[in-house]
């Protein structure tokens, strides 16, 4: 069994502290306006610039995937 001394249990609260910080950030998320901004420009971005554009998508799904799920009516 180890000790923990004061200094590594202080850096620990530190860390601890910061840790609680960022998870209580507040999430900035974009305005109804500029995701639809955002959607309607996403062809031309694409076409422009196709890297970029897939940079994008990345950004907004999920672990940067697209999830297909089949449907009942077969789409």
């Amino acid at each position: 069994m180890t000790t923990t001394t004061f200094q590594e249990a202080e850096a620990q609260r530190v860390e601890v502290a910061a840790l609680e910080k960022d998870a209580s950030a507040v999430i900035e998320l974009p305005a109804p306006d500029d995701l639809f901004e955002l959607v309607f420009d996403l062809e031309k971005r694409l076409l422009a610039d196709p890297a970029r554009g897939r940079e994008e998508l990345r950004l907004i799904f999920r672990d940067g995937r697209i999830t297909l799920v089949p449907q009942p009516a077969g789409f």
